[in-house]
């Protein structure tokens, strides 16, 4: 009589194994694409947001705001009331939250990506390699622009307008909301 052995074979295991490697091969360039996607699109909400902070705190508190931002290889931009801030410096970039002051400084740079800013047809404030976006009183700013971010393979942009509102686009994330096409 034959008695049947339960489990399986080293040569089944291997199969197994190999067919697990092709697909996580496969796999991995579209997760990077995903990883990258996504922090493309952290990164313009992050800005999207920071911009109308700036633009509702001018508002409430009556005084001019600064967005200052370092483009380039250490991109970043922070918030600071009554004069423009360094946003690579350490509490360089605050605002005054009922006496206390709180830090309002965002780095690109664990995010993977590059920025620039583009003044368009009107004006930056250039302050040894800085530019910065001074939101009023009123709640408008006194020079509208692009804020262009770029990482390997995406890139994304937010406008803001003369009244101080943000619009964010990529043609890089399509169907990725809240960023529209840019087009």
């Amino acid at each position: 009589m034959r008695r049947f052995q339960s489990g399986i074979t080293l040569l089944e295991l291997m199969i197994v194994v190999a067919i697990i490697g092709i697909v996580a091969s496969t796999a991995a360039p579209s997760i990077g694409t995903m990883v990258e996607r996504s922090n493309m699109n952290e990164a313009l909400l992050l800005l999207r947001t920071d911009v109308a902070l700036a633009r509702s705190e001018a508002i409430r508190r009556n005084q001019s705001i600064f967005m200052s931002f370092n483009t380039g290889a250490n991109s970043c931009w922070g918030l600071n009331e009554g004069a423009v801030c360094n946003c690579n410096v350490a509490n360089s970039c605050q605002i005054d939250a009922g006496g206390v002051p709180r830090t309002k400084q965002t780095n690109l740079t664990g995010l993977g990506s590059n920025m620039v800013f583009d003044a368009g047809a009107t004006t930056i404030l250039p302050i040894t390699g800085r530019v910065s976006l001074q939101f009023t009183p009123l709640g408008t700013i006194t020079n509208a622009g692009l804020a262009h971010i770029n990482s390997t393979n995406m890139n994304g942009r937010v406008s803001v307008n003369a009244i101080g509102r943000a619009i964010a686009c990529s043609d890089s994330l399509t169907n990725m909301p809240p960023t529209a096409n840019c087009t």
